[in-house]
């Protein structure tokens, strides 16, 4: 700039120099806003954001909401507090994280694998080659520029796990790529890569298995696993983080329970209600016993998702668990209800209090059928038997016909019968009107409470 000012004759290239320069301090001004007038705490953060590690962000992620509970900071400082963070995770995620050598040994897969590639510790890596190119898209397939083929995606990949490992020859890789025709070659000294050959899917994770000795049928015991990974979009809520994580284990429990569960849950549902059918009134009592049993065949055919069942021994209004009849998320409880039905009812829906772990936000039914004392052999004579089962009503069963539910039916029937000689209650108006009911809160309704419900609307 200072030649510029100082020539006597100004060469055209000195003028493009000078607006290259100014542009280039304008933006760097920018980015660095050195006008901005920084007090001592933030200046402090600022700089110990940028020298984090990646491991030490997700604990930083909270800081800049920390300090804007605490007020300590301006908006206008608290913004250039939130703006260092996302420079220096950009900057992380760009140049890639080298292995930490200090990590604490802890016994988990991430942390042998950062010691693995620090030289720490010897190591054999089985890699599934398209595994990896699918996860990590904008390595093997930027958004920028032409597509790479993908015999190029292979090899830059290869390339990449023989530049990682070549400082450690400790540590070997094998990275394994789905291929009509099985082939070996090494990448380098340590890096093998092999196509694995044959025909259909899983053609890799089947040289895997081999490799680590699965080959085979499962030993005795041993059940298959699957694995979920959950990418979560920042910011995270790190109580909500740590809630998470303490339900997961509870969740995925309940799942598999009702998974191993279920094809029993949906047999002892139908044999309920062959038993209550082949049934003379010397077990379930009360008039309705065809009708309810009906409608436990209905619950079976896709209405109702069964999640437990039990059944326990009533009498007094107590109830006590028979263990052996615990199925599903049953198995999983120790509470258990005080007596539902008095004597001589027959059925009872109720709602449970706690919300479910497989339905976000939806409270389960217990649908409770009574077995009069004595009914059932081995059963004490003096207490009576209540069939539990929890579930939760599906779609198709909250929005279904009313007339086309057992039990219900009748009773709408009775009401609509009742309606007929009665002008002020016209039977589509009162049909229409059963209509818009909850189908679970229709189980509590007799025919005349039917009927009037609707004449109250009426």
């Amino acid at each position: 700039v200072s030649a510029l000012c100082n020539a006597l004759r100004q060469a055209p290239e000195l003028k493009a120099a000078e607006a290259a320069l100014a542009a280039e301090l304008k933006t760097l001004t920018r980015l660095l806003e050195p006008e901005a007038a920084a007090t001592p705490l933030e200046a402090a953060l600022v700089a110990r954001i940028h020298t984090a590690h990646d491991n030490e962000l997700p604990r930083l992620r909270e800081l800049p909401d920390l300090v804007d509970t605490l007020r300590v900071l301006d908006d206008a400082a608290l913004a250039r507090v939130r703006q260092a963070f996302q420079k220096r995770l950009a900057a992380i995620q760009a140049v890639g994280v080298p292995p930490d050598p200090n990590t604490e040994e802890r016994q988990n897969a991430v942390s042998l694998l950062g010691r693995a590639l620090a030289g720490q510790t010897p190591a054999i890596l089985l890699i599934d080659g398209h595994n990896v190119l699918f996860g990590l898209p904008a390595r093997y397939n930027p958004p920028r520029g032409g597509a790479l083929p993908d015999a190029e995606k292979r090899k830059k990949l290869a390339g990449d796990i023989v530049r990682i490992t070549a400082p450690n020859p400790a540590v070997r890789a094998w990275i394994i790529f789905d291929g009509p025709t099985r082939s070996d070659t090494q990448a380098s000294a340590n890096v093998r890569v092999t196509y694995s050959g044959g025909k259909g899917e899983h053609r890799a994770d089947g040289v895997l298995l081999e490799a680590i000795g699965a080959d085979g049928p499962p030993a005795p015991g041993t059940a298959a696993e699957s694995w979920i990974h959950v990418a979560l979009v920042p910011p995270v809520n790190r109580h909500a983080l740590d809630e998470a994580v303490r339900m997961l284990p509870l969740v995925v429990a309940d799942a598999r329970q009702v998974a191993v569960d279920s094809p029993a849950l949906t047999e002892r549902l139908r044999e309920l209600a062959a038993a209550m059918d082949a049934d003379t009134g010397a077990r379930f009592a009360g008039p309705d016993r065809a009708d309810v049993a009906d409608l436990l065949r209905w619950l079976s055919e896709g209405n109702f998702v069964l999640l437990g069942a039990l059944r326990c021994t009533v009498g007094g209004g107590q109830a006590s668990a028979q263990e052996s009849s615990r199925l599903g998320v049953a198995r999983l409880r120790t509470e258990v209800l005080p007596e539902l039905i008095g004597d001589g009812g027959l059925l009872v829906l109720a709602q449970a209090t706690m919300p479910s772990f497989l339905r976000y936000g939806a409270y389960p039914y217990i649908v409770v059928v009574r077995e009069q004392s004595g009914g059932q052999e081995g059963s004490d004579s003096g207490s009576a038997i209540e069939h539990r089962f929890v579930g939760l009503f599906t779609i198709a069963a909250m929005n279904a016909n009313v007339l086309d539910i057992p039990l219900i039916s009748r009773r709408v029937q009775e009401a609509l019968a009742i309606s007929r000689d009665d002008p002020r209650h016209p039977g589509q108006l009162v049909l229409d009107i059963i209509q818009t009911v909850p189908r679970s809160e229709l189980f509590a309704l007799s025919s005349q409470q039917l009927l009037d419900m609707a004449g109250a609307v009426i």
